[in-house]
């Protein structure tokens, strides 16, 4: 793994497939001590609502 030099950002993004399921990808994006740029992909999570709250517990599970 890479040593991390920065504080890492999580991101969160969502939609909403043709059958109605919300899903939420999480990713990771840091820079490395070479000041190169990484993004990964943590998770994609089906969730059922939407709210603060659920989204800060779905974040926790990546």
């Amino acid at each position: 793994k890479h040593q991390l030099t920065s504080t890492p950002a999580v991101m969160m993004d969502g939609t909403r497939d043709v059958s109605g399921k919300e899903q939420e990808a999480v990713c990771l994006r840091y820079v490395d001590k070479d000041l190169v740029p990484h993004e990964e992909c943590i998770g994609l999570y089906e969730v059922s609502l939407t709210t603060r709250g659920n989204l800060v517990s779905v974040r926790k599970k990546g």
